[in-house]
């Protein structure tokens, strides 16, 4: 039981569950280890999943959308030149934006792009992040 568990409800801990069984279905036991950045997606999740009562679980649902977060946390989302909308409440498909780079003359695409049409959803096909000022690991989800 977790603090203030008793305020919780019965459907709220539903959909933190389905949030969890997809960072554990793709992540493994990284998803409920203390301290990982894993951990940090699945938190992130949970409380997305209640907050939207989104509980699509399929790969262009709920498990791209917990890649997307583990995504953020391995490269240091919080020290991006360029926010572009990630762990927003917005699809994450949305989680891009027009970005003028150093030494262009014109703005560039960054961020996600889905434009890939599959039945129940749209999925991600590329990850446009470049002179974003990145930094870490490459998590082996993606």
């Amino acid at each position: 039981c977790e603090v203030g568990d008793d305020l919780v409800s019965d459907d709220d801990r539903r959909l933190r569950q389905v949030a969890e069984d997809v960072a554990v279905a793709v992540s493994g036991d990284a998803a409920t280890t203390g301290g990982t950045l894993q951990q940090r997606a699945k938190n992130w999740l949970q409380q997305d999943v209640v907050r939207s009562r989104n509980e699509d679980a399929s790969p262009c649902g709920l498990r791209q959308r917990y890649v997307a977060a583990v995504l953020y946390f391995a490269f240091g989302g919080a020290g991006w030149s360029h926010k572009l909308n990630f762990l927003s409440e917005a699809d994450e498909c949305e989680w891009q934006g027009e970005v003028m780079l150093p030494g262009k003359k014109n703005s560039t695409l960054s961020g996600l792009v889905c434009d890939e049409q599959v039945e129940g959803g749209t999925c991600i096909t590329r990850i446009l992040l470049g002179e974003n000022n990145l930094s870490g690991d490459f998590p082996e989800e993606l």
